[in-house]
């Protein structure tokens, strides 16, 4: 097979590739780099827009990426190599997704929204839970996504990381405070009791941040007017929403709209009568999915020493997925009921203490008893419905594994000639890919009519054009089953 040429490299790439070398070590790797290998192509392929920006983030003293196409590849220049720390130094040339999957959740919406023409985004001390140096470390960012208008899409990214302020100034705030409760102080006693109360409430504030981090929900707060007055990370994160949208009471709008007036009628009920919790349920955008899922919501209320409410805290949890199971899980029980309810066969379940659990109403009818009748109890307590040695059968289906095609008969009813004949069987029912039993089924079958296999076998073949044999419980031909079922041979 003829293999296609091998592209050659154009001297506006070498031109290109001079340029990017004088940048750096980085801007050494970027024209040492094999691109054609990768989804933006060989250099001399370029939009001159990529070019530009690979010039400007090299020679620059701040830290700079750049993400490019729907790949959104890294390009980056020396100064955002202490960002990638020792375990991503191979950031180069790869899709933002697999170098940064730790925090993805968060900052992909944000570079999809910028590539779909819904602008820049700034973060500030910006909170993001880094895997860079081999385990995961509390990191603070601030930086903001601005467009590269061009035919593929970029990012123009600058950053700089701001953790040892927010840490810092987190400690002073607590020295601070705790110097400020000491002021008034002048007993030993007075001043350790403060001291150890001002380090229990810093320990208690570690604490619930790194609940907030660790968890999986959306955690938020908002003032006691319930407005929202800060920042939600994990807000932004699921929803996309940025500081400017969903600050105050702008939340709502990522709400769907259907669900939306319900929910913001009850949280400004709850607000306004001083509720000690919020409780909803509704559907909320979904920004990595692109579209609505279920959610619940539940918030408690702070409140001071007098009583009066300070802030609310609450979570968000995602029940897409239990909603959507518990949806199937309906669906399936009503096409079940109205399979059983319909069916001319007798349907039974008992469970593993033979307890009955359902008898759909062709059973219910060969007993002459209503189906609640049976709930909750054993054969042996239903007088004249089953014989005694039924219960043998199913707890040697139970035991040992389906009983099948077992015959038995029945005193005819009153006022009626003919002996009533049934053919049962047993088989367990375990939950699907495990060997949990929860019970055994059963069917019933009337086949005293005329037409039925054992009229049919006494009498010979049906003649030619007769109507095949058929075995339906008739209402006048439903009894008691005699007490000496036989094992069919």
């Amino acid at each position: 097979m003829t293999q296609p040429p091998r592209r050659t490299t154009g001297p506006d790439d070498f031109r290109w590739r001079d340029v990017f070398a004088a940048g750096g070590e980085m801007g050494a790797r970027i024209a040492a780099h094999d691109w054609s290998a990768t989804p933006l192509g060989p250099v001399d392929s370029w939009p001159q827009s990529l070019r530009t920006a690979v010039t400007i983030c090299l020679h620059s003293r701040f830290p700079i990426l750049l993400w490019w196409g729907p790949e959104l590849v890294m390009l980056h220049n020396d100064a955002y190599l202490p960002i990638l720390g020792s375990s991503k130094r191979d950031a180069l040339g790869r899709p933002g997704a697999t170098v940064w999957p730790e925090i993805w959740d968060v900052i992909g919406p944000m570079l999809t929204g910028v590539l779909a023409g819904e602008g820049a985004t700034w973060s500030q001390d910006q909170l993001l839970l880094l895997d860079r140096n081999g385990f995961v470390e509390e990191c603070y960012l601030t930086f903001s996504y601005s467009p590269i208008i061009d035919e593929s899409g970029g990012v123009f990214t600058a950053v700089t990381e701001t953790t040892d302020r927010v840490v810092s100034d987190r400690r002073l705030r607590a020295i601070s405070g705790l110097t400020a409760a000491l002021v008034d102080a002048v007993e030993p006693d007075e001043v350790r009791a403060e001291a150890a109360a001002r380090a229990a409430q810093h320990q208690a504030d570690q604490r619930f941040r790194t609940l907030v981090e660790a968890s999986s929900a959306v955690v938020w707060t908002a003032d006691a007017a319930g407005a929202i007055v800060a920042p939600q990370p994990s807000w932004e994160a699921y929803t996309g929403q940025r500081w400017e949208q969903y600050r105050g009471t702008g939340w709502g709008t990522a709400l769907h709209p259907q669900d939306r007036p319900r929910i913001e009628a009850a949280w400004q009920e709850a607000v306004a009568g001083r509720a000690p919790l919020f409780e909803a349920e509704g559907r909320l955008w979904h920004a990595a999915s692109g579209g609505y899922r279920h959610f619940a919501v539940r918030a408690a209320s702070l409140r001071d020493p007098a009583g009066a409410i300070t802030e609310w805290i609450g979570t968000v949890d995602d029940i897409e997925d239990r909603v959507v199971a518990e949806a199937a899980a309906r669906r399936t029980a009503a096409i079940s009921s109205a399979l059983l309810d319909s069916a001319p066969i007798g349907v039974g379940l008992v469970d593993t203490e033979l307890r009955h659990l359902h008898v759909n109403p062709a059973l219910a009818a060969f007993h002459g008893r209503p189906a609640e009748d049976h709930l909750g109890r054993r054969p042996s307590e239903l007088r004249r419905a089953y014989p005694p040695r039924v219960e043998q059968l199913m707890r040697r289906a139970l035991d040992r594994g389906p009983v099948v095609g077992v015959e038995s008969t029945a005193e005819p009813l009153p006022g009626g000639a003919d002996r009533r004949h049934f053919v049962s069987s047993y088989f367990p029912i375990r939950i699907a890919g495990t060997d949990e039993l929860v019970g055994l089924g059963f069917t019933v079958v009337d086949v005293t009519g005329p037409g039925c296999w054992r009229r049919s076998a006494r009498n010979g073949p049906a003649s030619s054009g007769s109507p095949p044999p058929t075995c339906s419980p008739s209402s006048a031909a439903r009894r008691t089953w005699s007490p000496r079922p036989t094992r069919r041979s």
